[in-house]
């Protein structure tokens, strides 16, 4: 029958749904909803009503709808989920192209599996038209992550008390908007599922009786007192839908008056809850209330079991698996699995959000790992998240947003990356890093100066590490060595975001320096360049000590470190140490000077150094203006001698002079301290130490056969906080590690040591006249255990 316009209709009440709509104007009109969608253009073959119409109409559909219902186009569209479309991501997966939504509504979190409803909401507002009949039939209530209603303080039903069955849902077999849509003369509020026949016949127990509907009106349901959360349990779940119910009204701002969240806000939360279910109860300390646990509880054993038994089973499996990645129809376990969600989420930042998802995401892999990795690698997430849940970043072949990070719109080229990062930049920008890892290493350090550059190669270009290493004149090879070996050590302490944030400050200094270099064009000038023998001998004329290397008159380790300073890359890497390499020559002996050389050169060596550092900017400059690369050396000798006589002042501080590793500065440092103890401990500071310092406990004494001796320790933390030593660089000349002197300074921090020995300090206690280094050290002591329990309290 051609559609026609309706005698009467009804204006849609607030936030109503089309089937709402359609139920309300059918009985006003004593006519079927079937009939009803038939007149005003929406009916379907056998005469049920699509489901596709909920979803969205097309733009001629929504102009006959309207005009055959006697409404305004807006009122009509209004009724669909069309408006959430921008604010609720999933159901942009929705198949146009069908008449249906199907499964896949339902496994992505789109529609609601089965519906859910508000009696208190249908009873109405006490008005003549709600009164007669009923409330609005809610188009939220068909989105699966609105759980409750925060008007009347209650979860949402799921299911028709009398029937036991869900009143109406997306996900049914019956691909019809509403169930038994043919029947005449049901209340809007009347549940409409088919009753059962019950004989003595067991086969007929299934057999459904379209002619006698259930009946039972929704809105007379009373609320089950066994089935009740506590209080606390309900508000928290009543904060968290009036937050999402915030995000997916397209006008509204959050609540606290902040940015609204950016896209990715439900499909995280959703894809959070699916590892959630796949782990638990590993994600149980999100979810701090007992009867939410226990619903949950109970809700995945089963499916675990599933998922188990299916693994042997790959024909099964993918089916089996859309049946478990469907949202939950009871209120109160989806909303437990959401909150439990937010909290995993917490702010989203990388920094944070990485320790909390990462071990969900190992167990999950473990237990379903094509389920968890169509969660984890999905297009939809967040590269936040994205990042978060992967193992290693670096070597994924697609998803360029995740190996670019916040931002590929920098200016600098890669050109203008050292293949080596700079010591300056490794102290400014990593000391937070190198302080949380709890071994720190030269071989680590190296391959963090190694792996910086290859990073910010990457935030440029977006390519993986061993495509950019031939950019920055590191071999693939290398790259991915370092990959393996720094990736091991950052991703064992979720240190991997912090590596990254490190990097990415670096990049935005590099972006702001107005002093940036081509170290390309420096390498390309420097390929077949050697340091002359003449220059070589020059500069080693007049430093006694270094007879030795006059009479090898090789100038192979010069042109190692020159090469080094000029390109600001590894002097073992030098194009003069590879050839030998690649030639089958041993290069130890060169590498062993060049080691010692670089590592804490005194005396003469030192100002060879500073000879080979003017050397060194000379050339730079030569390659910086495209020029032969010649020094006079002549020059270069006569300024060293300048500033070793004192007449003019060193440009650079020693320890920048050369690419001295921190780890070797620091180890020399001590050496250097007749007694490490006696000098950072000395006696007066002891004596007074030994009145404020706690007596181990029972537990900490029976902990190990030997306590390390308290003065040692105290040594320790006085030298590490005079010299801003990282734990994990604290020199073995104290006979302790890194790891024990850091436990040690937290313990006797929490127990007031150093507040009190301050107070004797400044009493002028003690019997030695020691007092004012004391006073510094342990002011130093102080300081730094005031950022010490800043950064604890910021955990906590």
């Amino acid at each position: 029958m051609a559609p026609q316009q309706l005698s009467r209709s009804l204006t849609p009440l607030t936030g109503e749904s089309l089937p709402g709509f359609l139920l309300r104007t059918a009985y006003r009109l004593e006519r079927s909803p079937a009939r009803v969608a038939e007149l005003v253009g929406l009916a379907s073959r056998h005469r049920r009503i699509a489901h596709a119409h909920l979803r969205a109409m097309p733009e001629e559909v929504i102009r006959e709808f309207a005009l055959n219902a006697r409404l305004a186009e807006r009122e009509a569209d209004a009724l669909t989920l069309r408006r959430f479309n921008q604010t609720y991501p999933p159901l942009r997966k929705i198949r146009t192209d069908s008449r249906t939504i199907g499964n896949s509504a339902a496994v992505n979190w789109a529609v609601a599996g089965s519906g859910r409803y508000c009696p208190d909401c249908l009873r109405g507002d006490g008005s003549a038209v709600e009164e007669a009949l009923g409330g609005a039939w809610q188009l939220v209530w068909h989105l699966p992550v609105v759980f409750a209603c925060v008007q009347h303080r209650r979860l949402l039903e799921h299911r028709c008390p009398a029937c036991c069955q869900p009143p109406e849902g997306a996900g049914r077999k019956r691909n019809s908007l509403i169930n038994n849509s043919i029947l005449t003369g049901l209340h809007p509020l009347q549940c409409r599922n088919a009753l059962t026949r019950r004989g003595d016949n067991p086969l007929h127990c299934a057999k459904p009786a379209h002619s006698v509907p259930c009946g039972m009106r929704l809105d007379r349901v009373s609320r089950d007192p066994e089935s009740a959360l506590p209080d606390n349990d309900l508000d928290h779940l009543l904060a968290l839908q009036l937050r999402i119910l915030e995000y997916l009204s397209p006008q509204a701002q959050s609540r606290d008056g902040g940015v609204r969240p950016d896209g990715y806000y439900f499909s995280d939360l959703i894809a959070t809850a699916h590892l959630i279910k796949l782990t638990w109860p590993l994600g149980a300390e999100f979810l701090p209330f007992a009867r939410l646990q226990g619903l949950v509880q109970a809700y995945v054993e089963p499916l675990l079991a599933q998922i188990t038994a299916r693994q042997q089973n790959q024909r099964q499996k993918a089916a089996d698996n859309r049946r478990t990645k469907i949202a939950p129809s009871d209120s109160a376990l989806c909303g437990a699995l959401l909150a439990a969600a937010d909290v995993a989420l917490g702010n989203r930042e990388l920094l944070t959000l990485r320790p909390r998802v990462q071990p969900l995401a190992r167990e999950a892999y473990r237990r379903a790992r094509s389920y968890a990795g169509g969660v984890c690698r999905s297009t939809d997430i967040s590269p936040a998240l994205a990042r978060a849940t992967t193992w290693r970043i670096h070597r994924m072949p697609v998803r360029v947003e995740l190996r670019a990070g916040h931002s590929t719109q920098h200016h600098f080229r890669v050109e203008e990356i050292p293949s080596f990062l700079p010591l300056a930049l490794v102290d400014q920008y990593f000391a937070e890093l190198v302080e949380r890892l709890p071994r720190f290493t030269t071989t680590i350090e190296r391959h963090l100066r190694r792996a910086a550059p290859l990073r910010l190669a990457e935030l440029k270009s977006g390519a993986a590490w061993d495509d950019c290493a031939p950019a920055l004149g590191i071999h693939p090879g290398l790259a991915r060595s370092t990959l393996k070996h720094l990736g091991r050590q950052l991703e064992a302490h979720f240190l991997w975001p912090a590596f990254e944030e490190a990097v990415e400050q670096i990049a935005r200094y590099l972006d702001t320096t107005s002093q940036r270099i081509n170290y390309a064009n420096r390498r390309r000038c420097l390929t077949l360049w050697r340091l002359p023998l003449d220059d070589w001998l020059t500069m080693i004329d007049g430093l006694p000590g270094l007879e030795r290397i006059r009479e090898q008159a090789d100038p192979a380790m010069g042109s190692a470190l020159v090469w080094a300073e000029v390109t600001e890359g590894e002097r073992m890497r030098s194009p003069v140490v590879l050839d030998l390499l690649e030639s089958g020559e041993d290069r130890r002996a060169l590498c062993a000077l060049l080691y010692r050389m670089g590592n804490g050169a005194r005396g003469p060596s030192l100002r060879l150094r500073r000879r080979l550092h003017l050397y060194a900017e000379r050339l730079a400059s030569s390659c910086d203006q495209n020029r032969e690369p010649a020094v006079s050396v002549g020059e270069v000798i006569r300024d060293e001698e300048a500033v070793a006589a004192g007449l003019i002042q060193e440009e650079r501080p020693q320890v920048n002079l050369d690419a001295t590793s921190r780890v070797a500065t620091l180890n020399r440092a001590v050496r250097e301290l007749k007694d490490p103890v006696g000098q950072m401990a000395p006696e007066g500071l002891w004596e007074l130490f030994q009145r404020v310092v706690p007596t181990p406990s029972d537990r900490a004494s029976k902990a190990t056969s030997q306590r390390i001796g308290n003065r040692e320790a105290l040594a320790a933390i006085v030298f590490a906080s005079t010299s801003g030593c990282a734990w994990p660089l604290l020199p073995s000349g104290f006979g302790m590690s890194g790891q024990t002197a850091r436990q040690r300074f937290i313990e006797w921090t929490e127990a007031h040591v150093w507040t009190e020995l301050c107070q004797l300090l400044r009493d002028g206690a003690g019997s030695h006249g020691d007092l004012d280094w004391s006073r510094h050290a342990i002011d130093a002591v102080s300081t730094r255990a005031g950022k010490t329990q800043h950064k604890r309290r910021r955990i906590v």
